[in-house]
């Protein structure tokens, strides 16, 4: 009857040493005691709390990004007799009544300010994140037709889903946050994927051509400026090449009136009689240029008078 005592100092000794309790470098340990969140959480290294059943100890690691997976693709049916247990696939109907299968990752943290609604109110936080998932899912799909969820929505379908995911998040009180959602694929069933593939390849054909069509728009475009500019440039110096000569010739009259004019000052005869000279002077001289440039002989009738005067 005495080894009771000592059995049960051994037996009270060893259940008071359970509750030494080690907390990692990355971690943090949240310790409930009597059902109640203690603050602040434990750091690393060796602590000691009431044993179990009194506290619990949950080891956390807050900056940790946690990763979701929501649907998977479906694999090809092998022709095993009892194949190997497969991810059932998230499939969805879209708004124009299509099927297609999404694959959804979700990143996110725990929040340390809503740690208390992590450690009591979700038991099971992945499900019910993936119920939060599958829900706005199936209402992005209901509300789009297949091919906007297919090929051209998807950039902004992810945005869309991770600010539904985080007011979801918020109004459940998951005690977590959000990073990001990702669509890593939109898929058709096996039964129409080939189907789907020929619209892929008929849109990248029209999609190819139409930027083939915009290019060459482009250089047509582009070549007719070019053109444009350089007629404008031809016409501009067309233009300083008429004004030029037009000075000139406007320069050499001056000139010829202003030497009338001076030498009919100077000789006191009338500045009519001098002008008529170099008229005759100007005449004999065009003359002689035309008779020059005459590679033909011409034959006048010596019975007609032949009018060489220019002036009237």
């Amino acid at each position: 009857m005495r080894r009771w005592p000592g059995g049960l100092l051994v037996v009270a000794v060893a259940y008071l040493v359970t509750g030494f309790y080690v907390v990692g470098g990355n971690e943090q340990a949240a310790v409930r005691r009597f059902g109640r969140l203690t603050s602040p959480l434990q750091s690393s290294g060796w602590h000691y709390d009431l044993p179990w059943p009194f506290s619990r100890v949950d080891r956390i690691n807050l900056t940790s990004v946690r990763v979701l997976t929501v649907g998977a693709t479906m694999a090809p049916v092998s022709d095993e007799l009892l194949p190997a247990a497969r991810a059932t696939p998230s499939v969805f109907l879209t708004g124009d009544k299509n099927l297609l299968q999404f694959r959804a990752t979700v990143q996110y943290r725990l929040r340390e300010e809503h740690l208390g609604d992590y450690l009591f109110a979700h038991a099971r936080l992945e499900e019910q994140l993936h119920r939060l998932v599958t829900a706005a899912l199936s209402d992005a799909s209901a509300n789009a037709g297949v091919d906007y969820l297919h090929t051209i929505g998807l950039a902004e379908l992810h945005e869309w889903l991770t600010v539904r995911l985080r007011h979801d998040v918020e109004r459940t009180r998951l005690g977590i946050e959000v990073d990001r959602v990702t669509l890593d694929g939109a898929e058709p069933p096996l039964r129409v994927q080939a189907d789907f593939l020929d619209v892929a390849n008929a849109r990248n054909e029209a999609a190819r051509a139409a930027q083939e069509a915009r290019t060459y728009a482009e250089q047509r475009v582009t070549a007719a400026v070019a053109e444009g500019q350089q007629r404008q440039d031809r016409a501009r110096q067309d233009v300083q090449s008429r004004l030029a000569q037009a000075r000139g010739r406007s320069a050499r009259f001056i000139s010829l009136v202003n030497q009338i004019q001076a030498d009919a000052e100077t000789s006191g005869r009338p500045y009519v009689e001098g002008r008529r000279f170099a008229e005759q002077r100007l005449t004999l001289e065009t003359w002689k240029i035309l008779l020059g440039r005459i590679s033909r002989p011409i034959l006048v009738d010596r019975g007609q008078p032949f009018d060489l005067q220019v002036v009237p």
